[in-house]
């Protein structure tokens, strides 16, 4: 960009600024693809719920032809359901599943 603006300063300044912010969002979707933003839960489906639910000591036992049922001592069994559109579950079911196997409402999960 040349020092010197034939449409006066305020014009100048106003480019040179579109022009940063812009470098700047090229720089800023490259973080977003790479971290989660605050507030937002991973996708989940069932495959991964499975898994995470596993980690933590949970048991898969025969559910029907697509569900899945995780059962652990002490808690009532989940059922997991399959994923029918392919993009993860909702995060009001996922919210739900965690709630109801503990792993959210402790201190520091939410």
């Amino acid at each position: 960009m040349p020092e010197t603006c034939s449409e006066g300063w305020a014009t100048c300044t106003l480019v040179s600024r579109l022009l940063a912010s812009r470098q700047g969002e090229d720089q800023d979707q490259d973080h977003d693809a790479t971290v989660s933003k605050p507030g937002r839960q991973p996708q989940h489906n069932q495959r991964s719920m499975r898994r995470l639910l596993e980690a933590q000591g949970w048991t898969c036992e025969t559910g029907g032809k697509h569900v899945i049922k995780m059962t652990k001592p002490g808690h009532r069994p989940i059922t997991l359901p399959h994923d029918k559109r392919g993009g993860g579950y909702p995060p009001g079911l996922t919210a739900a599943i965690l709630r109801e196997a503990g792993l959210k409402g402790r201190t520091g999960d939410e």
